[in-house]
């Protein structure tokens, strides 16, 4: 019997793929690691020339100005002080957390330096388009806020690596999402979305997936396409069914499907060779696909073993259980009689 693992572990990384843990006061789950050493190629070439006291000035004048607009409770002139001092200093970092912000000024996007923005736990609605001109930035977290939606310039942040976006009110993804294609962790959970757009298949270095706590009624089929994928987490939506190519994603070790509307599942899924945790509970299911039967992340798992006892689907063809898809005798207490 096993729990649910912590999302803060870390899960085994590519036999070939250096690493490196994401420094942040709470640690993510996942750690990022450098593809090839074109990313590194393309840091160096964001170069940042020393700002000059006039830009301090004026970025001094239209935080002010930003700042006299603050509405009640916002706590515009600290978050506006620290921003200052940020681009004065050519700072990477930023952390305007619990601040109760409303807005974030448009000036934020001349932070050119900046590698890590963090703006979680506010009350934001929207973000500024100008996110888009932080050319460094690599790690975003807008958790818990009140966004409706992510800039299409977010597309612009072609270093990033880690986007952050739990707890909002997003019910839908820009397009532009696709073109961030360094991108490592996508944590879009607990929120409105109804649909994944197709560009999501081009985020072709992405390793971890969580769209939890949605409304998602299907998955695209290009989420085969995420070929690094170790982590995916689709649980407490209202899907009915998974992709026949979910069977691609061969690095995929941890797969949550619970609390979904689950009948049947594909055949293919018994292709996930790295696969260690696998999450069925609370779905209707009524057939098991022969396949996920000898997988130890199925067996493994006491919340699966109520399903122990469906009937096999016979016809694997894609792994549809059609009107000619006769069941096999259960055996799944045979499989724990044996353990």
């Amino acid at each position: 019997m096993h729990n649910r693992p912590d999302n803060r572990t870390l899960l085994p990384r590519f036999p070939s793929a250096p690493i490196a843990r994401e420094r942040r006061k709470t640690p993510r789950p996942w750690g990022r690691f450098t593809p090839c050493g074109s990313l590194t190629a393309l840091q160096k070439e964001v170069r940042c020339p020393p700002v000059a006291q006039s830009g301090v000035e004026q970025m001094a004048q239209e935080l002010k100005t930003w700042v006299t607009a603050a509405q009640a409770n916002e706590n515009r002139t600290e978050a506006a002080a620290r921003i200052l001092n940020c681009f004065r200093d050519q700072g990477q970092e930023l952390y305007l957390v619990s601040l109760r912000l409303k807005t974030l000024p448009d000036c934020i996007g001349e932070l050119s330096s900046l590698q890590r923005l963090s703006v979680e736990n506010n009350q934001l609605t929207a973000l500024p388009e100008r996110i888009g001109d932080l050319a460094s930035l690599q790690w975003l977290d807008v958790e818990n806020n009140q966004l409706a939606k992510l800039p299409e310039r977010i597309g612009n942040l072609s270093l990033l690596q880690s986007l952050y976006a739990a707890r909002n009110k997003l019910s839908e993804l820009p397009e532009s999402i696709g073109s961030l294609s360094w991108l490592q962790q996508l944590h879009i959970d607990k929120n409105q979305l109804t649909r994944l757009p197709d560009c999501i298949g081009d985020l072709s270095w992405l390793q971890s997936l969580d769209v939890s706590g949605n409304q998602l009624t299907q998955l695209p089929d290009c989420i085969g396409d995420l070929v690094w994928l170790q982590r995916l987490d689709v649980a407490h939506n209202q899907l009915t069914r998974l992709p026949e190519r979910i069977g691609d994603l061969s690095w995929l070790q941890q797969l949550y499907l619970s609390n979904n509307q689950f009948v049947h599942l594909p055949e293919q899924i018994g292709d996930l060779g790295s696969l260690q945790c696998l999450w069925l509970g609370d779905n209707p299911l009524t057939v098991l696909p022969a396949s996920i039967r000898t997988m130890v992340a199925f067996r493994d798992y006491a919340d699966n073993q109520r399903y122990a006892d469906l009937p096999t689907v016979l016809n694997t063809d894609h792994g549809h259980c059609g009107s000619n898809c006769l069941p096999q005798a259960p055996w799944g207490s045979k499989l724990q009689a044996g353990m």
